[in-house]
């Protein structure tokens, strides 16, 4: 009854973030449950996501149909991929749904929300799934990924992947530095970059595991990418996304090959677009973009797109560390445990702040920067 009520004040809570999992799926199907008393071909559907925890964790989605009976246009937003990403990811979502939405958008596309790919994450503040896939190497991952092998990783595995209790001392975290510097020095940050962040198929325990075989969170979006997609015949994808870069700033990452599709240039004409290959930065495997553009290859029109809001500006060497650092505490402290209190809350506090960061102003560009770019998009798509 209290988030009914809330719903109906939504435009009074521009900036309304989530405070847990459960808290962020009941906002949504409530909102969803509101406009459908305004839009009555609206739907909801629920996905459950298999899971030792004996929790219900699913993935819920909002369908707002093209008037009219038309398929022309869809518009994919997905939140959650990795799951503590999706406080932020999520809050978007219902500041579009319910602070700038526009009904007519309907009479010109179709609009698809996607709400917690990554539940079990969501639920438990980590940003891969309960088996320790980061999603975003397995969306199209292939035999060829999972029989993959990366030559130097074992050199860098026990750097990386510490097997033991975690003791997050500033000690620590200057013993941590320096051998960092010391694979720098011999490697190169790119080359340690795409080692260590790229993904990688062989540690399962490691970070940014990638699975060896296609994780039911992927199965599940495939299934309603292609029940709600195949009817239409251009498709927009924009999966929401924290940490990487310039703290505050919107990035908008793809791949060049991508950007090739049919109608790219125009969308996004004067954005200022990262491109991996370009730069000194990792290629991934198995991304969800690669995986939308491969589903729907057949189709007038595709384009998927990364929004990713940084937050420790991890293009520089200081906040590649301490990203790396925070990923590194993260997973050791899940496996292994933490040597006292102090350091679980100091973990827990830099692993939410990496990816949820409570600063007003950081929270109030993000909601700015994400309106006025779909606000563009939208109204380029509606005549694509």
């Amino acid at each position: 009854m209290i988030h009914f009520i809330f719903c109906l004040f939504l435009p009074l809570y521009a900036q309304f973030v989530p405070e847990s999992y459960i808290e962020s799926r009941d906002h949504f199907l409530e909102l969803g449950e509101s406009l459908q008393e305004k839009i009555p071909s609206a739907q909801i559907q629920n996905f459950s996501i298999p899971t030792q925890t004996k929790m219900l964790l699913t993935t819920d989605v909002l369908y707002l149909p093209q008037n009219g009976g038309e398929t022309e246009r869809l518009l994919i937003i997905t939140s959650g991929t990795h799951g503590i990403e999706a406080f932020v990811g999520s809050a978007l979502q219902f500041d579009f749904l319910s602070n700038y939405f526009e009904p007519s958008w309907l009479d010109h596309m179709g609009i698809l929300i996607v709400h917690a790919v990554n539940p079990y994450g969501y639920q438990f503040k980590r940003r891969v799934n309960e088996n320790n896939v980061d999603l975003n190497r397995n969306y199209s991952a292939t035999q060829e990924h999972f029989d993959s092998r990366i030559t130097a990783y074992k050199v860098f595995d026990e750097y990386l992947n510490p097997e033991e209790e975690l003791n997050a001392s500033y000690i620590n975290d200057a013993v941590l530095f320096l051998q960092s510097l010391k694979k720098l020095f011999f490697y190169g940050r790119k080359q340690i970059a795409q080692i260590a962040v790229g993904g990688q198929y062989q540690n399962p325990k490691g970070i940014y595991y990638g699975g060896q075989k296609i994780q039911e969170n992927v199965k599940v979006i495939e299934k309603v990418f292609k029940h709600f997609g195949n009817p239409y015949n251009k498709i927009v994808h924009i999966d929401l996304h924290t940490g990487y870069g310039r703290r505050g700033q919107l990035h908008f990452f793809s791949d060049r090959r991508l950007a090739e599709a049919s109608g790219f240039k125009t969308l996004f004409k004067g954005f200022d677009l990262d491109f991996g290959a370009d730069k000194d930065f990792y290629r991934t495997s198995g991304d969800f973009g690669t995986f939308s553009f491969r589903l729907f290859k057949e189709k007038e029109i595709i384009i998927p797109m990364t929004f990713e809001f940084g937050t420790l500006n991890s293009q520089t060497t200081l906040g590649g560390f301490r990203s790396l650092r925070n990923m590194i505490y993260e997973n050791q402290g899940f496996r292994y445990g933490y040597a006292d209190e102090a350091s679980e809350k100091r973990v827990k506090e830099l692993f939410k702040e990496m990816f949820n960061p409570s600063d007003p102003e950081w929270r109030k560009k993000v909601f700015r920067q994400a309106k006025e770019s779909l606000s563009i998009i939208i109204d380029r798509f509606k005549n694509l």
